[in-house]
């Protein structure tokens, strides 16, 4: 493996842009337009200045605002960047478009076509699960005709990605859906189960017996249980540094190593299920105080709530979605009551921005059965230890923390800010290259403990794992500066191919964020999620430089500890949470660590040894070297968890 520094010089950040206008796919190969622009494939050209705001009307078209109002659909929709004058190229004007699905190498990534028949079932599931979302959302725009195009519907692993936003001539249907996706199973294996079912639904579709609710659920029941198949293995890992420039650490998240057992699990959660990181908004007294106990009361509140899954056949995605969006709220509430006793006002109240992400191991809906009405009321016997896990992640922010999924080929950023910038955007007053100029443009739009929990809308995303990845959470002292996208590469490939470890990974990662882009707290949590086989572990390499970032200062974790989030929940905030929680709940006692022998145990031993003065002594000893515990001096490894 290169050396870190090496693999972080590499390092470079290009902007690709898809271009958008007349003739503008006759435009010369390496030709510059605009003096800034470089062509290097039809409708693909870089920017060759992006340290300039790229040029915009004083008023926006009509085909730039539909793009504006997607800001918060990164994962699969572009948004404009700027506009150029190509009428020297024989050109009209051009919309120039990032976040387009374009490679490291200027290549258009490949059609969802072109890649069905090399997918697994729940990545083809998986897909269409993401088109029916997109179809929702774009259908009452009339832009549904997006979907209806194969070579504009582009992939990148599991993600759906479009390359533009076509507007709809006439009313396209759910059978017109249907007929692409007919096409696409024709290239499926014959002995794949998935298809089946699938060509059933499209059969659904086209007659359009059932409306799309129906059909969505089923697709999902489809897409649940083709996940289920796989293994999955959880392991996670967080660390928070007060940063070289700071002398106060604002930064909380969980887990730390103080969460950990002797074999590496979390304790009081299902394990390496649950990932939380709050950051106190600067400017705000007690910001540690607020993301401390932000997080302590999110953490209670999933104790409860799991507890109660447990005792469920099945809790659809969309009541997880509401209890997440309560638990902020009630979270908001209880920081929220804590500065009206402490009669802060304005820019006085401690507040928080929150980011967390939740692995829920329910197994996939049972099959032919009737929908789950309410949690209260589905219940069944707890299904045992070794049930199904349908790979469902939800992820839940306020702020500007953020979630990143990384693979071993692809750096994808889950989560969208709440800041003036997105605010802009979204109501269409400008381009986001133009917004993020504002001297507010980082300003948040919402905290938790500002205001009334009424008031907070937290966004709530579930993916479904089916690769092998890497779930990143951070504060924006280290995602600020792109410092994500450029340094991903240098530290989740090794961790994924089993050179290193993830706790390893986690401080390198925040030494380096200090080193580079040093100038906040820092704070990561890592949750390395694997569907594949296990691969061995690395071999213990002595390495002399290691020694001073494995002894990283501890987060600060002052005050708040002894306040406890349910005794001051306000009647709102009570109400808000819909699940009947038991905050007493005791956590589940810690693992007895195995006693290690005593200097006199071990002296006693090696003179019987010596006594006995021959070659099978030297045999038994060395065996019993080799069954003897580690020693505290080795890096302790985080144990996978079983779902």
């Amino acid at each position: 493996m290169p050396p870190l520094e090496d693999r972080l010089s590499s390092v470079q950040l290009v902007r690709y842009l898809w271009v958008i206008g007349s003739h503008v796919e006759n435009a010369a190969i390496g030709t510059t337009i605009a003096d800034r622009y470089q062509v290097i494939a039809p409708r693909i050209w870089i920017d060759r200045h992006p340290d300039r705001a790229p040029d915009a009307p004083q008023t926006l078209p009509p085909e730039s605002l539909t793009y504006l109002k997607q800001i918060r659909q990164p994962l699969h929709i572009p948004q404009v960047y700027g506009f150029c004058d190509g009428r020297a190229q024989g050109m009209g004007d051009v919309m120039l478009l990032e976040n387009a699905p374009i490679d490291e190498h200027g290549q258009l990534y490949p059609t969802i076509e072109a890649m069905w028949s090399r997918a697994s079932s729940v990545r083809r599931a998986y897909w269409l699960s993401q088109i029916l979302d997109l179809w929702q959302l774009l259908e009452p725009q009339k832009l549904a005709a997006s979907l209806l195009d194969p070579d504009n519907i582009r992939v990148q692993g599991w993600r759906v990605w479009l390359l533009e936003l076509k507007p709809t001539i006439g009313k396209p249907t759910l059978i017109d859906l249907a007929y692409h996706w007919r096409r696409w199973l024709d290239r499926a294996d014959a002995n794949d189960p998935t298809p089946a079912q699938i060509l059933d639904l499209c059969q659904q579709m086209r007659s359009q017996a059932d409306e799309f609710d129906t059909i969505r659920d089923r697709l999902d029941h489809i897409l649940l249980d083709a996940a289920a198949r796989q293994p999955l293995r959880l392991t996670s890992f967080g660390i928070s540094d007060s940063g070289p420039s700071r002398l106060q650490n604002e930064d909380s998240c969980y887990p730390i190593a103080e969460d950990m057992g002797s074999a590496g699990e979390q304790r009081g959660v299902d394990q390496a299920n649950l990932a939380i990181l709050c950051d106190g908004v600067g400017g705000h007294e007690g910001g540690e105080v607020a993301s401390q106990l932000a997080v302590k009361t999110l953490k209670l509140q999933v104790e409860a709530f799991s507890n109660i899954i447990r005792t469920k056949s099945f809790v659809p995605a969309e009541i997880i979605r509401q209890q997440l969006a309560t638990m902020v709220r009630v979270t908001n509430n209880t920081i929220a009551q804590e500065n009206d006793v402490r009669d802060r006002l304005d820019r006085e109240r401690m507040a928080t921005t929150a980011v967390m992400a939740w692995q829920i191991a329910q197994a996939p809906p049972p099959t032919q059965t009737s929908k789950v009405v309410s949690i209260a009321t589905a219940s069944r016997t707890a299904p045992p230890p070794d049930h199904p896990n349908a790979h469902e992640l939800f992820i839940v922010n306020v702020g500007d923390s953020r979630a990143y999924w990384i693979s071993e080929h692809y750096c994808q950023q889950l989560t969208v800010d709440d800041d003036l910038a997105t605010q802009e955007v979204a109501a269409g007053h400008c381009l986001y290259r133009e917004a993020i100029q504002y001297e507010e443009a980082a300003a948040l739009t919402q905290a938790i403990g500002t205001r009334d929990g009424t008031t907070i809308t937290p966004d709530v995303r579930r993916i479904v794992i089916e690769e092998d990845g890497v779930l990143l959470l951070c504060s924006d002292g280290v995602s600020d500066n792109d410092w994500v996208e450029k340094s991903w590469k240098a530290f989740v490939p090794p961790l994924l191919e089993g050179l290193t470890t993830l706790e390893a990974t986690a401080r390198d990662w925040i030494e380096v964020t200090n080193d580079y882009n040093g100038h906040d707290n820092a704070t990561i949590v890592l949750i390395d999620c694997r569907v594949s086989e296990p691969v061995p572990s690395p071999l213990e390499i002595f390495d002399p430089k290691a020694s001073d970032r494995d002894r990283l200062p501890s987060p600060d974790r002052a005050t708040a500890e002894a306040i406890d989030p349910f005794d001051r929940l306000t009647e709102s905030s009570r109400a808000l949470l819909s699940i009947p929680a038991n905050p007493e709940a005791a956590a589940d006692p810690p693992r007895r660590r195995r006693p290690k022998p005593t200097r006199a145990q071990q002296l006693g031993v090696a003179i019987a040894i010596a006594v006995l003065a021959s070659l099978g002594v030297w045999i038994s000893l060395n065996s019993f070297r080799d069954r003897s515990p580690v020693s505290p001096s080795a890096p302790e490894e985080v144990t996978p968890s079983t779902p």
